[in-house]
């Protein structure tokens, strides 16, 4: 079940501007894929969803950034 869509650009040109997401917690209910869609892997109870955080880690394979 799709839940939400995060969303970055590097102004790096060709392989470089390539972005890589990444959810940073072990909560295997969530996944996030190439295009940085988050998707909700189980149903889960009310209780369960409030509050609900997901931190995101959003890199490029290069050791430094032209930008």
């Amino acid at each position: 079940m799709f839940l939400l869509s995060v969303f970055a650009v590097d102004a790096d040109e060709g392989i470089n501007a390539q972005l890589f997401y990444n959810i940073t917690s072990n909560d295997s209910r969530f996944s996030i894929d190439e295009t940085g869609m988050i998707r909700i892997s189980e149903a889960m109870k009310a209780d369960e969803i409030a509050p609900l955080t997901i931190q995101v880690i959003i890199y490029t394979h290069r050791a430094t950034n032209l930008y």
